[in-house]
């Protein structure tokens, strides 16, 4: 147990539903519904912390438009209102970010972020990450010159159009090398396996890791 805080994983739980919701598979997403609100209703937490935004965005905003009109609906809306992304839990509820950097002596390692389109635009997040990796006191944050942008990953986009999502793709990584960082932190396993991918087929050192493993490396 790390800053008072005790994690549990139900292992009864499953998809939250988004991948039958956006192919328009509704009854489909409802049952994945109810089966997870039953799951997490039933664990005795304050708060629910999804690792990746677009659970987050099915769990917080889909899920009590799904079970509209369903038993489970109020226990669907108390469950979307106790859930955060993992950055936000960290910074709003946690607080452990004191608004200062943690500098420490000698060179940094420099780092930059890429925002994915579901934190950055489905939960509207922005500072939460990087005034997290800011206190950071092995690395060096640098912004990006292309804030917001897609990798190209989308689910199941970089399948069925491969050659927009190698486009869309090509770009980010541009971007991502412009800045001179070694390290590319990001908040999505998607993203993750999307440009970890375009680099190594580029033959790059840079290191691409989940915020969580670079804030990890802190403890």
């Amino acid at each position: 147990m790390r800053h008072g805080v005790e994690v549990r994983f139900p292992k009864a739980q499953s998809c939250c539903g988004l991948p039958p919701y956006y192919e328009g598979h509704h009854e489909a997403a409802k049952r994945m519904a109810r089966q997870l609100v039953e799951v997490l209703d039933a664990e005795p937490a304050d708060y629910i912390v999804t690792a990746t935004p677009s659970c987050g965005i099915t769990i917080r905003q889909y899920l009590p438009e799904l079970l509209r009109g369903d038993p489970l609906e109020a226990k669907a809306k108390a469950i979307s209102e106790k859930c955060f992304e993992f950055s936000e839990f960290l910074l709003k509820i946690l607080k452990l970010d004191d608004g200062r950097p943690h500098m420490q002596e000698g060179e940094r390692t420099p780092l930059t972020y890429h925002d994915s389109c579901s934190g950055f635009r489905g939960l509207k997040i922005y500072d939460a990450p990087r005034r997290l990796l800011k206190t950071l006191r092995r690395y060096e944050f640098w912004e990006m010159d292309e804030i917001g942008e897609c990798c190209g990953f989308g689910g199941h986009f970089t399948f069925d159009y491969p050659d927009v999502a190698g486009h869309v793709l090509d770009r980010k990584l541009a971007a991502i090398e412009r800045t001179g960082a070694k390290v590319l932190a990001l908040d999505s396993p998607g993203c993750l396996l999307q440009i970890r991918g375009g680099l190594e087929k580029r033959g790059s050192p840079i290191q691409v890791k989940h915020i969580a493993e670079l804030l990890a490396e802190e403890l």
